[in-house]
Protein backbone atom coordinates (compact mmCIF):
# COMPACT_ATOMS: atom_id res chain seq x y z
CA UNK A 1 0.00 0.00 0.00
CA UNK A 2 1.35 3.41 -0.96
CA UNK A 3 1.89 5.92 1.82
CA UNK A 4 -0.44 8.90 1.93
CA UNK A 5 -0.64 11.79 4.34
CA UNK A 6 -3.40 9.95 6.17
CA UNK A 7 -1.62 6.58 6.59
CA UNK A 8 1.96 7.85 6.91
CA UNK A 9 3.96 6.11 9.69
CA UNK A 10 3.71 7.91 13.05
CA UNK A 11 6.12 10.78 13.53
CA UNK A 12 6.75 12.80 16.65
CA UNK A 13 6.80 16.52 17.29
CA UNK A 14 10.35 16.07 18.58
CA UNK A 15 11.46 14.66 15.19
CA UNK A 16 9.76 17.42 13.22
CA UNK A 17 11.12 20.13 15.55
CA UNK A 18 14.66 18.75 15.19
CA UNK A 19 14.40 18.91 11.39
CA UNK A 20 12.85 22.37 11.59
CA UNK A 21 15.87 23.56 13.59
CA UNK A 22 18.32 21.80 11.29
CA UNK A 23 16.70 23.12 8.09
CA UNK A 24 15.19 26.52 9.00
CA UNK A 25 12.69 28.35 6.83
CA UNK A 26 14.79 31.30 5.67
CA UNK A 27 15.23 33.46 2.63
CA UNK A 28 18.25 32.70 0.43
CA UNK A 29 21.25 34.99 0.42
CA UNK A 30 21.57 37.32 -2.57
CA UNK A 31 24.85 35.72 -3.71
CA UNK A 32 23.77 32.13 -3.07
CA UNK A 33 24.03 29.98 -6.23
CA UNK A 34 20.75 28.95 -7.89
CA UNK A 35 21.43 25.23 -7.47
CA UNK A 36 21.95 25.67 -3.74
CA UNK A 37 18.72 27.67 -3.44
CA UNK A 38 16.74 24.91 -5.18
CA UNK A 39 18.46 22.21 -3.12
CA UNK A 40 17.61 23.97 0.14
CA UNK A 41 14.05 24.65 -1.03
CA UNK A 42 13.61 20.91 -1.61
CA UNK A 43 14.94 20.07 1.83
CA UNK A 44 12.63 22.63 3.41
CA UNK A 45 9.62 21.28 1.52
CA UNK A 46 10.16 17.92 3.23
CA UNK A 47 10.05 19.62 6.64
CA UNK A 48 6.84 21.43 5.67
CA UNK A 49 5.30 18.15 4.51
CA UNK A 50 6.19 16.45 7.79
CA UNK A 51 4.68 19.35 9.74
CA UNK A 52 1.47 18.92 7.76
CA UNK A 53 1.44 15.15 8.34
CA UNK A 54 2.05 15.65 12.06
CA UNK A 55 -0.94 18.01 12.23
CA UNK A 56 -3.11 15.42 10.45
CA UNK A 57 -1.93 12.68 12.82
CA UNK A 58 -2.62 14.86 15.88
CA UNK A 59 -6.09 15.77 14.58
CA UNK A 60 -6.98 12.14 13.91
CA UNK A 61 -5.69 11.11 17.36
CA UNK A 62 -7.91 13.73 19.00
CA UNK A 63 -10.92 12.61 16.93
CA UNK A 64 -10.38 8.94 17.91
CA UNK A 65 -10.27 9.79 21.64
Amino acid sequence: MAATKENFPRITKKQVDALDNLIPNKCPELLEPDREIWFNAGRRSVVSLLQEILAIQNDSTILKS
